[in-house]
């Protein structure tokens, strides 16, 4: 689990330079895990969110943060 958790942030970290298309408000109840389904459909890939956005830990996430959800269909 912590090999698969290791790529997937590597992968997310490359992934600060893509274009940025989709910008999300947190509502009370969130954790990186319930956009990333939302948006990706995999709730795993919190990282690609938590990454361009300076968040270490995913559950430190406050109401009315922006989040920015890089574009993902170029990978």
């Amino acid at each position: 689990m912590i090999f698969v958790d290791s790529i997937r942030i590597a992968e997310a970290l490359q992934l600060r330079d893509t274009v940025i298309v989709t910008k999300y408000e947190v509502v009370a109840g969130d954790t990186l895990s319930k956009p990333a389904q939302r948006f990706y459909g995999d709730a795993t890939l919190y990282p690609v969110i938590a990454v361009p956005n300076g968040i270490v830990d995913p559950n430190d996430i406050t109401v009315g943060q922006v989040l920015l959800f890089p574009n993902l269909t170029n990978f």
